[in-house]
């Protein structure tokens, strides 16, 4: 098994201008929270709550992708609760992308 923080995008050409970026989602949820006491559990609790792992793609149009794609069609992003990471409950395809028109 990998862990998240190992996992690097990759770049795959689509067309002339055109890239499919991607990031493997493989060991993101529950790594952090498998073996802790309850008195780490409420301080990871309470320093995390809230707060999240935000993953923004971004280019001239995002033509297709897996995460909300903004209104101006600039970016893809998604917005992953630490809470649910930590607490392995985060509800993930085996990976996130976003095709990119660069030019």
């Amino acid at each position: 098994m990998s862990n998240w923080y190992d996992s690097k995008p990759t770049f795959t050409v689509v067309s002339p201008g055109v890239v499919r970026v991607a990031v493997k989602t493989e060991g993101m949820a529950g790594e952090l929270g498998k073996e802790q006491d309850e008195q780490t559990a409420a301080m990871m609790k309470q320093m995390f709550e809230g707060h999240f792992l935000t993953l923004r793609f971004g280019g001239k149009e995002v033509t297709e992708s897996n995460m909300t794609i903004s209104a101006d069609k600039t970016n893809a992003e998604i917005k992953i609760p630490f809470l649910d990471l930590i607490n392995g409950t985060a509800k993930l395809p085996a990976e996130l992308y976003a095709v990119v028109k660069t030019n």
